[in-house]
Order: structure tokens, then sequence, then C-alpha cells
């Protein structure tokens, strides 16, 4: 039985049908089952639970033989409850049932001392898993496509005008959440990936810009750019900081990837781990067909 905590988010979602394919056992810990209707179809156990309550958990990890966690709360005011405290006392419930196995999907550029205390609380969970006892793997993703592509795609297609953060100059890897749960596939089937910290992205660094240019190609047509300056981020999410913590924690998230070092070469990665990752151009032409 593997248990899958988070299982309504974008990875957990493309991660359930692909276990079911290979055979597993599936539980699926969701705090919105009604979002998991297609994962009962499939046969999945779907059951109602949150980090923050420990009874819930003792029941979802009852007879599991590994666990996925890809939770985050970071659109909700609830990051160090989900994010750090929720994730370890799934992993203390999960070590004392007897769980073998842990994969925790972290994020790209995780860090004590990082200046955006998402990547910060993402670090405290990782820590944590390797104190215990389980065989762990933790895959720091980079950018989702579905999050930080889409949105531009849905704009461009619409004829609207694409917001852009930053200058649109900044190199960022994205990857596509369905190659995010390859890996965790990969994680919980290689024994080679068994207590390894792994960096995950897609094929290509691409710039805003570029991102809104391969739409437009799709599209057949140009469309307006709106460009939201990283001062403007940034002030946004110190401005936010006191009165709507999630809103303050997503704008640090847009001024740190307009800005950062998001380049990442997956060519040795690939190698040793051979997943067929996407490009944003096949991944976009999947989602614009017809």
């Amino acid at each position: 039985m593997i248990l899958i905590a988070g299982a309504s988010s974008k990875p957990g979602q493309r991660l359930i049908p692909m276990l079911v394919r290979r055979g597993y056992r599936v539980r699926a810990l969701t705090r919105t089952p009604q979002k998991l209707d297609f994962a009962r179809s499939l046969g999945v156990e779907v059951v109602e639970g949150d980090l923050r309550q420990p009874d819930t958990l003792l029941r979802a990890c009852e007879g599991v033989e590994a666990v996925v966690s890809t939770v985050t709360a970071i659109g909700e005011n609830l990051l160090r409850e989900v994010d750090v405290e929720g994730n370890r006392l799934l992993m203390e419930t999960a070590q004392r049932s007897g769980v073998k196995r842990f994969v925790l999907v972290s994020v790209y550029g995780a860090a004590r001392n990082h200046p955006v205390d998402f990547f910060r609380m993402k670090f405290e969970a990782e820590e944590h898993l390797r104190s215990t006892a389980m065989n762990y793997t933790i895959l720091r993703p980079t950018c989702f496509m579905e999050v930080w592509c889409t949105r531009m795609g849905a704009q461009v297609m619409n004829g609207e005008p694409v917001t852009i953060f930053g200058d649109g100059k900044n190199p960022i890897n994205f990857i596509s959440v369905e190659d995010v749960a390859k890996y965790i596939v990969l994680a919980l089937e290689d024994p080679r990936m068994r207590n390894q910290t792994l960096t995950i992205g897609g094929p290509q660094n691409l710039t805003f810009s570029e991102v809104a240019a391969i739409y437009e190609r799709l599209a057949g047509r140009q469309v307006d750019r709106q460009y939201i300056p990283k001062w403007k981020l940034y002030a946004w999410s110190r401005l936010h900081a006191p009165f709507n913590k999630a809103l303050s924690h997503i704008m640090a998230l847009r001024h740190y990837v307009a800005t950062a070092n998001w380049q990442v070469d997956m060519s040795e990665m690939v190698r040793q781990y051979p997943v067929n990752v996407a490009c944003l151009e096949n991944f976009a032409k999947g989602r614009t067909a017809g």
C-alpha cells in the first residue's frame, strides 16, 4: 500500500493513475475528498485527513509500506503548520506505523538560510525526514509549467495581454507535474534513489518572454505584454506580510522566480535516471490542440 499525502495537489493527481496502472494499491489522503472522485473510480481508497490532526494520520498510515508527500499550503496562511509541522507529524506517524519508504516533494533551492520563507520551510521538512530511520528520497522540482506557463498560455490563446513577472529576461527551468510524478514513481522503485536529495527539472531554461513567444507561435497571434517590475513584486510581498501572509508568500515567490538563478542542467540526471521529460512547446501543444 502506498499513501499519497496531498493527493489532490497537481503532482498527486498525476501520480495516482500512474501507480494504479503499475498495479499498486493506493490510499489517497486529502482535506478535500470531493476533488478525488476520479481516484475512487480507479479503485483508490480515498481518506479524508489533515496533517494537523494526528488521529487522521494514524488511520491513513495503517498498513502502508511507502508514503509520498506532495503537500503545500503556500496558497494559504498555513505554511509552517502544514509544510513544516504537518510533514513532521506525518513522518513521525509513518515511522511509528512501520513505513519503510518516504518520498518528499520539496522545491529547487531549498536551504536553511534562503531569503524566501517557503524555501526555508521546505528545507526544515527535508531535515526532519533525513533524521528519521526511514529510507527517503527528496525531490526538488523547479517551476511547474502548470503554475507558471499555463496562465500565460491562456492569456495568449484568449488574445489578452500577457502578464510577465519582472523584465522577462531571467532564464528559468520549467518542469511539468506529469514529469514530477514520473520521478516520484522512479523514487519508489529505483533503489539508487534511496537516501538521495535530487533536483528535477525540464530540458530547457526559458525566460518568461520566451514562454510567451512559444504560446504566440502556437496561437498564430501576438499579444501585448504587461510587465510587473521586480521592485513592485518585492514591495507587495512586504506590504501584504502583516495582514495577508498567503498573498505575501506568493508575491515573494514571484519576485524570487523573476530574479534568482533558476537555470538547471538536467543532462546528467536524465542519463542516470532516464525519464522522458517534456519541453514546453510539446507540453503546450498537448493543451492547446483544437
